[in-house]
């Protein structure tokens, strides 16, 4: 069985790798855990964290979002980064994964907007 004190500290351990992970691709947003609001989602928004652009592809319904990667006003790329970013920020704030992997959609993003142009 696994004591408190040990959960605790890997915990922490994975809360490092997590922070480190993020950092790598997102800049972190400098967060004061005490004073977070209940409503995560306004918070997140409101932050200041996102481009203009970002908020705008973030906050879209999903057929909206896909005319405009249809239309070339966005790019597959555009829309995963900005859902990256959000799901970054969204981990750092409420802590869903003990890891993201971030790579792997940008090059999924890449290889559809390769085969769009194709078509």
């Amino acid at each position: 069985m696994v004591s408190a004190a040990h959960y605790t500290e890997i915990s922490a351990i994975a809360r490092k790798r997590r922070a480190a992970n993020i950092a790598a691709f997102y800049p972190e947003m400098d967060v004061d855990e005490a004073a977070l609001p209940n409503n995560l989602t306004e918070h997140a928004l409101k932050s200041g964290y996102y481009t203009t652009d970002e908020l705008e592809i973030i906050e879209s319904e999903a057929e909206d979002i896909l005319e405009k990667i249809r239309d070339g006003i966005w790019t597959s790329m555009e829309v995963t980064e900005a859902f990256c970013k959000a799901s970054a920020l969204a981990q750092q704030l409420v802590s869903l994964f003990v890891r993201m992997l971030i790579p792997r959609p940008d090059c999924n993003a890449d290889q559809l907007c390769h085969r769009s142009s194709v078509l």
